[in-house]
């Protein structure tokens, strides 16, 4: 199973066709009849009665839709986050002696976490002078 094929499959439920589907993604109606078979071998059930050019979703189908939702949601809100550093609203940059590093920073780093998620903590360990 395939994000694009979730994909497919959730533009075709929506417009009930897989030349409509094919058209608004990209590909064409043979490429998502493909994709749609092939998904529905995996999970070895019918998604869609197929009446000539007209397409219905089954209870099945509906069934799936029903993740494939929750699984898209899932897929644009980790798109979101990971590698957008705009996501993280704040950084903190801490230079610091290894001695402190070690004991004291190690606590109150915990606490800032857990309090305030959004900050991107960057700690530079090094000597007084290096520091400076």
């Amino acid at each position: 199973m395939e994000i694009r094929q979730l994909t497919t499959f959730q533009k075709v439920a929506e417009l009930e066709s897989f030349s409509k589907a094919g058209h608004e993604l990209g590909y064409s109606q043979s490429t998502v009849t493909v994709q749609i078979k092939a998904l529905e071998t995996e999970l070895g059930t019918l998604l869609f009665d197929r009446f000539g050019k007209n397409v219905k979703i089954t209870p099945d189908g509906k069934l799936l839709l029903k993740y494939v939702e929750n699984i898209m949601n899932e897929i644009n809100s980790l798109k979101g986050t990971l590698g957008n550093e705009s996501a993280r609203t704040h950084t903190l940059h801490i230079g610091t002696l290894d001695s402190l590093c070690m004991f004291t920073l190690t606590e109150i780093l915990k606490l800032l976490r857990e309090y305030h998620p959004e900050y991107h903590i960057k700690i530079t360990r090094g000597s007084p002078s290096e520091l400076t």
